[in-house]
């Protein structure tokens, strides 16, 4: 894994693909829309804040997550710098993250169960995500 962080192509795959930036920008930009004119309609007293409260929430609880999205960064570039360090420095979920993201398939083949349950790193296949 620490071998992969150190590939030029890392940083890329830590992050977010330009595409789906894109995508999510243009999401909350909608939703803020909608939310400013149901705030409006209330405001100019054209629909109560009661009827529009079940969808301000829904707006707001997407608009949250779509902004975690878009600043919620697991990683920098200074980790890619030094990986082992950074690897070592890492939460468990960061680790994770950065599996689900270097990866783009992990198998581990099963055994016939007779020999029980076994750590054996030649029955695991991995398939490195190449950006594509």
């Amino acid at each position: 894994m620490i071998a992969r962080l150190r590939q030029p192509d890392a940083a890329g795959l830590l992050s977010l693909p330009s595409g789906v930036r894109k995508d999510v920008a243009a999401e909350t930009a909608t939703l803020e829309g909608r939310r400013n004119d149901l705030v409006g309609l209330i405001a100019d007293g054209l629909l109560t804040a009661g009827s529009a409260r079940e969808q301000l929430a829904t707006l707001a609880a997407r608009l949250a997550a779509l902004q975690a999205l878009q600043h919620d960064t697991p990683f920098s570039e200074a980790d890619l710098i030094d990986p082992s360090a950074a690897w070592a420095d890492w939460t468990m979920p960061q680790r994770r993250t950065a599996l689900r993201l270097m990866f783009t398939k992990i198998t581990l083949r099963h055994t016939d169960g007779r020999n029980g349950p076994r750590a054996d790193p030649m029955r695991v296949d991995v398939i490195w995500n190449d950006g594509t």
